[in-house]
């Protein structure tokens, strides 16, 4: 119908990773001017701050990463009591700027690569462009990656990013089996360990396990069923027609759990210190189930995701949890699809 104008309507791929910068910068404008994104009356903004400003200090210096925190307590175990995003990569931005900048930058780039990789994910799974922008756009302009920078929730928005990354890459490795997209979903999933986030770093898990026992059993090419010759047994496929299909499922499966298993390795030097450090945590004895639970979505903030703030935020929140610094708001635009 469009015949070859259809082309004008196509977007280049610069101008789609420039819509997502501008959608990035919309929401973080104020650190142009050297504004520090993080709420004054988060945690990250009370002691997150200093946490890396004194980790930043120690490498600057050549003492490598501390592995003591003097300052609290009497002392905490940097590394096992998890300080913050000690090895994952945006330590080295604490390298080259205030410690401050830093970390608003930090929240600034994921937040773009939210949406980048959530546009080659959507493109891996057959979308045509538009949707796809489209996809990428609602996932960064989301409520919970928009307002994740206010408190300060810097591990969460790393996995959120991450979590289309794998997701992509996952799709790629079971449809195409080549080595590099193996790779690239391991370091996805090793990064996600070093967030360190282990709640979100769960769900992370979760979603990657459900999603590649979706794609070896979704119908495709692979899962063509070849049918016996005799007119008999037309109609039933038999059981050595299912092995091919069986093997290659198998197959596909072990390689990424193998991954799995190389991220969780690349993450171990965060978490095999927090193993020995357990029993000592001030966190050690834990909580009744009841207490973990108070902390689910109630029906007024799940009304957020359609009415913007109705139970409120910060100070204007009345709703039954004892804070809300975030928002669950799915945007206008999704809601209107």
């Amino acid at each position: 119908m469009f015949g070859a104008d259809a082309t004008l309507f196509e977007p280049r791929w610069s101008w789609l990773i420039a819509a997502l910068g501008i959608a990035t910068l919309s929401l973080a404008f104020p650190a142009l001017w050297g504004a520090f994104l993080v709420n004054p009356n988060s945690d990250q903004y009370i002691a997150g701050y200093g946490f890396r400003t004194f980790a930043a200090q120690s490498l600057r210096s050549g003492n490598g990463f501390p592995q003591w925190n003097p300052y609290m307590f009497g002392g905490l175990p940097y590394v096992a009591a998890m300080h913050g995003d000690i090895f994952y990569p945006t330590f080295l931005l604490r390298l080259v700027m205030r410690t401050d900048v830093a970390m608003t930058w930090g929240f600034i780039l994921h937040t773009f690569l939210a949406g980048a990789f959530t546009l080659g994910f959507l493109r891996a799974t057959g979308l045509s462009r538009w949707p796809s922008v489209f996809g990428a756009v609602a996932y960064l302009l989301s409520g919970p990656i928009a307002s994740y920078a206010s408190p300060g929730h810097d591990g969460k928005l790393f996995v959120s990013a991450l979590l289309p990354l794998a997701l992509w890459m996952l799709t790629r490795a079971i449809d195409t089996g080549k080595a590099w997209t193996w790779g690239v979903f391991s370091l996805a999933l090793g990064f996600a360990v070093l967030s360190p986030h282990p709640q979100l770093l769960q769900y992370f898990l979760l979603v990657n396990g459900a999603y590649a026992l979706f794609l070896v059993c979704r119908t495709n090419q692979h899962f063509a069923v070849p049918r016996d010759t005799d007119a008999a047994s037309e109609d039933r496929p038999s059981a050595a027609s299912h092995r091919p299909r069986i093997s290659w499922a198998l197959q596909r499966l072990s390689l990424a759990l193998g991954m799995v298993v190389i991220g969780l390795g690349i993450g171990a030097i965060q978490y095999w210190p927090v193993l020995g450090y357990v029993s000592s945590s001030p966190r050690a004895d834990g909580r009744e189930f009841n207490f973990a639970a108070s902390y689910s979505l109630p029906p007024e903030e799940l009304i957020n995701t359609y009415v913007p703030q109705f139970s409120g935020m910060l100070d204007a929140y009345w709703g039954r949890n004892q804070i809300h610094l975030h928002s669950e708001y799915l945007g206008i635009a999704v809601l209107m699809l």
